[in-house]
């Protein structure tokens, strides 16, 4: 992970890599694989009012217990 830092000390942008290995009972044949994302996050027009408003339910997805199953074989 790296950061950058305005002359203020605020966040400006966060650059994150991670490398990941697949499971081996996901992947077979393939143990050694690896995948190797990077995630660049900028910030910027601090103090800017910004108006938000959640997206509608019909758009949106609780994927908690799909995270949750991930690391088992019930895929």
């Amino acid at each position: 992970m790296d950061l950058w830092l305005d002359e203020r000390g605020r966040l400006r942008q966060e650059s994150l890599r991670l490398t990941l290995h697949p499971l081996r009972q996901r992947t077979p044949g393939q143990q050694n694989a690896q995948v190797t994302s990077t995630t660049v996050l900028r910030l910027y027009d601090y103090g800017t009012k910004a108006r938000v408003t959640a997206p509608p339910a019909g758009d949106t997805a609780d994927v908690t217990d799909r995270m949750t199953r991930s690391g088992t074989d019930a895929g």
